[in-house]
């Protein structure tokens, strides 16, 4: 499919982050970009994508939010932590 959407990152620096921080950060912006990739090959229409934000994506599927619990995650995971 022809692709509509371009998108561009800006780097930002790392004044006041660890290196544990940023090694952090780093290994989950990682995981990110694999799982937008996946989700692109997957998602190509207007249909399969409100199918996939309203039962995948954990901020907008209803069924998936007794899956949120109390953050514990953002409260140990360093990259989380510096956002």
């Amino acid at each position: 499919p022809t692709s509509y959407i371009a998108m561009h990152f800006a780097v930002t620096a790392d004044d006041g982050l660890t290196p544990e921080v940023v090694a952090a950060r780093a290994g989950r912006e990682a995981k990110s970009v694999a799982a937008l990739r996946a989700n692109q090959a997957r998602v190509t229409t207007l249909a399969d994508f409100a199918e996939w934000l309203y039962t995948t994506h954990l901020c907008y599927a209803a069924g998936r939010q007794g899956e949120i619990g109390d953050f514990a995650e953002m409260k140990a995971d360093p990259a989380l932590k510096s956002y």
